[in-house]
């Protein structure tokens, strides 16, 4: 009888209380990812990755054990991530308004993510998909937003987001997913979007179409472009040279379902594509492809830049690597966080 009047208390007490559910996302999952390297004598590497439900993670150890950067509240839920190469305590993320209002916009840190700098200022249109950096210039970085009436989608910084710049309208284009150029000096730009491919030969002033498909990627190896697109249920990788206007077709895969995304890391040659819903492929000449991971939700990847046979993936079930060129993996997830309960910061 005691007991059963205990439990009636218990019940009665929790009447009309609020429950919350936490985040529950898979563990080591993400978006982005960054790699670099600490300044001499140490250049010890530095591994980031960007998780638009939790925080920022950092590695030391490439990629065994991870950090997650969570003690100042402000780098919450980035989707995107960069970092100076060649001082990788320099690192960059943006998050978008509609993951993070709070704390939307870019943010600095010069101590590994250890502290957070608000970078934004010039920055007008928050709802932000990616954040680029020029290949030779840490501090030269592009900004992708979402379409808004009477607003710029497009920003570019010189200093490492001190000021922002609005660049010309890419108009119609409702996503933006990726922004490259070959060089901080150079004055072509390419904008992959929902609405096709974008390019630009005055630095971003104005945009020209070149290709009519949902672009999710753009890579720029040896004087080509390279952009991974979507069409009448095909993932199709294009590319072409920087003195063309006709865009070729590397290769095509035929894919149904409704998990789109795809990036594209090109490295001495080898063309290597995470396709959402296939896994990663790779080939030595873009004519003969080979599976060399089954992962049907894949969001990125990257191949250490002073080991090509060290390639690391993040999906939404982890973060994976393999140090033999893509013939064994293993998933790398201590440190990473289940669940956040963002209310407690």
């Amino acid at each position: 009888m005691k007991r059963l009047c205990y439990v009636i208390c218990v019940i009665v007490s929790l009447y009309g209380l609020e429950w919350q559910k936490l985040p529950d996302v898979p563990v080591g999952r993400g978006d982005d990812i960054a790699i670099g390297y600490t300044k001499p004598p140490e250049e010890q590497q530095i591994i980031y990755i960007a998780d638009r439900f939790s925080w920022p993670y950092k590695s030391i150890d490439g990629g065994n054990t991870w950090d997650s950067l969570y003690l100042d509240v402000s780098a919450r839920k980035p989707l995107a991530v960069v970092c100076n190469k060649n001082n990788a305590d320099s690192v960059w993320i943006a998050k978008s308004e509609r993951d993070e209002p709070e704390y939307k916009g870019v943010y600095f840190s010069f101590d590994g993510g250890g502290t957070w700098v608000k970078r934004d200022e010039g920055i007008t249109n928050f709802k932000i998909l990616c954040l680029n950096q020029a290949p030779d210039n840490p501090n030269f970085l592009f900004l992708g937003c979402e379409y808004e009436e009477n607003n710029f989608n497009v920003f570019k910084t010189e200093n490492g987001g001190e000021i922002w710049i609005p660049l010309g309208i890419i108009q119609n284009a409702y996503y933006i997913w990726d922004i490259e150029t070959p060089s901080y000096l150079s004055n072509y730009i390419y904008a992959g979007t929902s609405n096709g491919v974008y390019e630009s030969k005055d630095g971003g002033n104005t945009w020209l179409k070149t290709l009519n498909k949902n672009c999710f990627d753009v890579e720029i190896s040896n004087n080509y472009v390279y952009v991974l697109c979507y069409h009448k249920e095909k993932y199709i990788l294009y590319k072409k040279n920087f003195s063309e206007n006709k865009w070729e077709i590397v290769k095509d895969f035929k894919y149904q379902e409704n998990q789109l995304k795809g990036k594209i890391e090109i490295i001495n040659s080898k063309i290597y594509l995470a396709l959402k819903g296939i896994g990663l492929l790779k080939s030595e000449d873009g004519i003969k492809w080979e599976e060399i991971f089954k992962e049907f939700l894949l969001n990125n990847v990257k191949l250490n830049p002073k080991d090509f046979n060290i390639i690391y993936i993040i999906s939404e079930f982890g973060f994976y690597k393999s140090i033999d060129g893509g013939n064994t993996w293993e998933r790398c997830i201590k440190g990473f966080r289940k669940k956040i309960d963002f209310n407690k910061f």
